[in-house]
């Protein structure tokens, strides 16, 4: 089966899937320094982001 066969949606859908299967694997190998990265942030947002993972 190739992409090309799908309708678009249906290419869409699995991109996405595929996307945060990616975010999920980065996240659970980066963790640390992703939230290294936030405490260094000013932006109040990423800040938030942090305190929701704690």
């Amino acid at each position: 089966m190739t992409t090309q066969n799908l309708p678009e949606a249906k290419r869409a859908w699995l991109i996405w899937q595929l996307i945060n299967e990616l975010n999920e694997l980065l996240w659970n190998h980066y963790d640390n320094d992703f939230s290294s990265f936030l405490l260094e942030e000013e932006n109040p947002d990423y800040q938030s982001i942090l305190s929701d993972l704690i």
